[in-house]
């Protein structure tokens, strides 16, 4: 079949989806995706990371297995903000492990809220075009570095979700982001592309355990197993943000506005080339600068109101709807003994 397919990665808040794209055609030869069910508790906004995993190895198993054998070349996106815990030891090395293998944090997703206002007032102003903001890595290691140093002593390693999982899939010794996911972290210059180390140093800031930054479309490694039966020797490329991506599939020319409502909503539109976002923040700015491609930013009114929100008001109306029904029924049972009585 030769190299025919490239295979595509989305691992979202609630599910995960796989496609198989024909490089020939363009066109899409299968698409499968899987709710995660991965929330640790109702209470709780991290999420089980081996039920993420598990969820991906479902979608595959699902794909055509002839087609797979056609796949030389990966792409993965996922949520930003968020990220996992893992240690590095020989058991990651060992091809025939498993991710069960592998100690490996829960993993803190973007809608975290254990960084609190006056938390995130006490920590040190970042070299950074984006405001630091609950969720994000960076504010979350903070607050394991503040509140549970014992916590963040039993990993030497961390990153997004898709970036653990690129990171799994070709072994790689340390993990490596791409700008628009460091970006999403804080603590990051999108302009310099790099960590605001020296600053973090100051606050004793565990720096070794921040990944390797690189620009979108780069190829950081090859799959080394056949696991999700792909075939040994794939080309990986960096993953990318998944905000981006989805506004990359859809903007027609860079004049286009895209609205994207997902777990979250956006509004945004691109900015003209040259364009470079201030440093520090302007007080009153409501508009966020998101790296995107090509060294290009783009202009984003971002709202945590989205699938969300659409999601709880669907659960609300069941509820209704089940409660009228039941009292519903009760009324003309009660009415009809009475009847029945008369």
């Amino acid at each position: 079949m030769g190299d025919t397919y490239v295979m595509g990665f989305d691992l979202g808040t609630t599910s995960v989806k796989v496609c198989l794209i024909n490089k020939i055609t363009g066109q899409i030869e299968d698409i499968q995706w899987q709710e995660t069910n991965s929330q640790i508790s109702t209470k709780s906004t991290s999420q089980n990371v081996k039920t993420i995993f598990k969820a991906i190895e479902e979608c595959c198993g699902r794909l055509c297995v002839d087609k797979l054998d056609g796949v030389n070349a990966i792409a993965v996106c996922g949520q930003m903000h968020g990220c996992v815990f893992w240690k590095q030891t020989d058991v990651w090395n060992d091809l025939n492990s498993s991710i069960e293998d592998v100690e490996v944090s829960s993993l803190y997703t973007w809608m975290d809220d254990r960084c609190h206002p006056d938390f995130l007032s006490d920590l040190p102003s970042p070299h950074s075009h984006l405001k630091l903001s609950t969720g994000f890595g960076c504010c979350t290691i903070f607050w394991f570095l503040k509140n549970r140093p014992e916590f963040l002593a039993k990993f030497n390693r961390c990153a997004t979700i898709q970036d653990l999982f690129v990171a799994y899939l070709c072994r790689l010794s340390v993990p490596v982001v791409c700008d628009q996911n460091a970006a999403s972290w804080g603590y990051f210059d999108t302009i310099s592309n790099t960590w605001n180390v020296e600053r973090l140093k100051e606050c004793d800031f565990p720096v070794n355990l921040l990944p390797i930054v690189v620009k979108p479309n780069t190829e950081v490694g090859i799959t080394k197993t056949n696991w999700l039966n792909l075939p040994t020797s794939c080309k990986v490329y960096v993953a990318l943000g998944d905000f981006q991506c989805s506004v990359f599939a859809v903007m027609e020319s860079e004049y286009d506005a895209v609205l994207n409502i997902s777990t979250s909503a956006q509004l945004t539109f691109l900015k003209p080339k040259g364009f470079l976002p201030s440093i520090p923040v302007p007080k009153n700015q409501m508009i966020d600068y998101f790296p995107f491609f090509d060294n290009r930013y783009l202009a984003v009114a971002a709202s945590l109101n989205g699938g969300n929100v659409l999601a709880s008001f669907v659960k609300m109306l069941h509820q209704w709807t089940t409660f009228l029904v039941q009292e519903t029924n009760i009324f003309i049972k009660r009415n009809l003994t009475i009847f029945n009585l008369q």
